[in-house]
């Protein structure tokens, strides 16, 4: 039986991951590797599509506008749901088998209530993947909104590196399903059924792992736009405090990237009253006043381009919130039976040094899966410093300004009044809530689970 379920899987993942392939990879990769001019947001993260539509997890074809890649993407959803489906089936008989080795019932109800949890969390996730494939690709048009704000403001934007980067994260994305992979078939001649079982977890847990890699991705473009924006802010409004803060100095040295950022906002500056410095000599009152006036200007360009920040953030998450909340949860899940398998096998020292490898491997896996979730909690405490201290500047600046120029005070009131309305709204849907404080009751929540679950087990054995 568990030898015709793999082949129907086998067949069915290859040639969905022949069409994916060559919808993905094989036309864009190479322009890409061979030009390497990403001038979007949706460029720079290619390694992030190709992982998204290889796994099923995302739909990015419009049906309206190519009737041929709507009948090819419908056969590929025939596909996928045939594959997921087979995978389900599988994987629930595998287990059902395997847990006829436990002799306590109570520990084969455990591991039983998990794997059905466990699928439950799987087809959840990728049912909400599909189903918010429009919103992503129109979060994805508004990033790219924002930086054809940025580069109007003289802002560069390097996708080169950021491409990289991606590519980086996304190896260690899937580092865990590469080492139990190899471990499955290395176990696959003397235990068929566990080696099967285990790269059919290996292959679902990564596949939904993908939406938090996306997430992560785009948490670290949101915390570098926050940081660029706050330069900006900076040098126009903070130029004067920091000259006052230096009276006895006559020379206030700056730091190389800080001279960059005053080039580029001088360079900026200069296109809207080059024609004004020409008919005005530097000391006249009128040229001044344009310079003032182009000030102001560039203050309501930064003022707009903070509101679409927080629409970003808005938008993501209101796309990812479910999803993750769904992954989430199926990984708790299978971290805390993966946690009390592991304790009930060191009290069965027969069995567990037969099992030494596969606890090992089981363990960086749990470990790698932590991780993950860390590194975007880093990502989410980095762009909630940022847009924290967009908030400093603005209050700070305003706190200096004089009385002199009323423009660019009722423009800093403005600001000010954008910012607080802002953080008046705290909800899920403009805070980010996979911070470490979410860590933090993660953690305590497994440890809790699985103490509740050792005692339950321990009472029941009595």
């Amino acid at each position: 039986m568990p030898n015709i379920f793999l082949l129907c899987v086998l067949i069915v993942l290859k040639d969905t991951c022949q069409l994916s392939m060559l919808n993905s990879i094989g036309f864009n990769f190479k322009i890409h590797l061979k030009k390497m001019r990403m001038k979007t947001y949706s460029d720079a993260i290619l390694v992030v599509t190709v992982l998204n539509r290889l796994s099923s997890m995302r739909n990015f074809t419009d049906f309206r506008k190519n009737k041929i890649k709507f009948l090819f993407i419908s056969t590929f959803n025939i596909k996928y749901i045939i594959t997921v489906s087979t995978m389900i089936i599988l994987y629930y008989y595998l287990g059902a088998q395997s847990l006829k080795q436990y002799e306590p019932k109570i520990e084969r109800f455990f591991y039983l209530v998990s794997l059905i949890l466990y699928v439950c969390g799987f087809l959840t996730t990728m049912a909400l993947g599909l189903y918010n494939s429009k919103n992503v690709l129109m979060l994805w048009k508004q990033m790219n909104k924002v930086d054809e704000e940025l580069r109007k403001l003289a802002v560069k934007i390097e996708y080169r590196s950021f491409f990289f980067r991606t590519s980086i994260t996304a190896f260690f994305w899937n580092f865990n399903f590469m080492l139990i992979t190899g471990y499955a078939i290395k176990l696959f001649s003397m235990h068929e059924n566990e080696s099967i079982q285990m790269e059919l977890y290996a292959l679902t847990a990564n596949i939904t792992s993908y939406a938090l890699y996306e997430f992560k991705t785009s948490l670290e473009w949101l915390g570098l736009r926050f940081k660029q924006m706050n330069e900006l802010l900076e040098d126009l409004l903070l130029e004067n405090r920091r000259t006052k803060m230096e009276p006895n100095k006559n020379i206030l040295v700056e730091s190389k990237h800080n001279f960059r950022k005053r080039s580029q906002l001088d360079e900026w500056l200069s296109e809207r009253y080059f024609r004004a410095s020409r008919t005005f000599p530097a000391n006249n009152a009128p040229y001044l006043k344009q310079q003032s006036t182009n000030k102001v200007y560039l203050l309501h360009r930064l003022r707009i381009l903070h509101l679409q920040l927080c629409g970003v953030l808005k938008m993501m998450n209101k796309t990812y919130d479910a999803q993750l909340s769904s992954y989430i949860f199926m990984i708790l899940v299978n971290q805390t039976i993966s946690l009390y398998y592991i304790y009930m096998e060191i009290h069965r020292p027969s069995q567990f040094v037969a099992h030494i490898e596969y606890i090992v491997v089981f363990l960086m896996d749990i470990i790698c899966n932590l991780l993950k979730v860390v590194f975007t909690s880093y990502s989410c405490e980095y762009t909630i410093k940022q847009a924290k201290e967009a908030t400093g500047i603005i209050h700070t600046a305003s706190s200096y300004q004089t009385a002199t120029d009323l423009t660019r005070r009722d423009e800093m009131l403005q600001f000010c009044l954008q910012i607080s309305y802002t953080q008046q709204q705290r909800s899920r849907e403009n805070s980010l809530w996979l911070n470490y404080k979410f860590i933090r009751r993660y953690v305590s929540v497994m440890v809790s689970y699985l103490v509740v679950l050792i005692q339950f087990s321990q009472a029941r054995s009595i």
